[in-house]
């Protein structure tokens, strides 16, 4: 992707950050990882277009969990840049998981939203150990350290 983004656009700035593998803990690890560097500047996020309402959603809900503020990025969906061939089957696909992600952006809003994450995370528990700090909002690190 970097190179995708690179010779469209030679001054770009691509940098690689390694979250737990959901939404909501690709925006953590981007605050993580990054946020103190982004204050202040310009950051646009390449996702899916179905994914781009929830990531956004999760962006403004969890700049409350740090103490400092990074302007919400402008999202720019891959199908954007790239179409892809849609068959019939990709078609149905695709919208299979346009309205799941509608649910759970609703569920979101709801505060019915369940991180399966979450219960993943013994899984992923040498990267944890290692720097929670990389990988946990800030209220997750307090909970494990609690329950350490």
């Amino acid at each position: 992707m970097e190179k995708f983004i690179k010779q469209r656009n030679s001054g770009a700035h691509v940098q690689k950050v390694n979250s737990l593998p959901c939404t909501r803990h690709n925006v953590i690890a981007l605050l993580n990882q990054l946020g103190r560097q982004l204050q202040g500047k310009r950051v646009a996020v390449l996702t899916n277009e179905y994914h781009l309402r929830r990531f956004l959603e999760f962006w403004s809900r969890l700049q409350n969990e740090y103490d400092f503020r990074v302007a919400e990025p402008l999202g720019i969906a891959a199908e954007w840049i790239c179409p892809s061939v849609e068959t019939d089957f990709t078609i149905a696909a695709l919208e299979l998981r346009r309205k799941a992600e509608a649910r759970g952006v609703a569920d979101l809003r709801a505060g019915k939203y369940v991180d399966r994450c979450l219960d993943q995370l013994a899984s992923f528990r040498d990267h944890l150990a290692k720097s929670p700090e990389s990988y946990l909002s800030p209220a997750e690190q307090k909970r494990m350290v609690c329950a350490g």
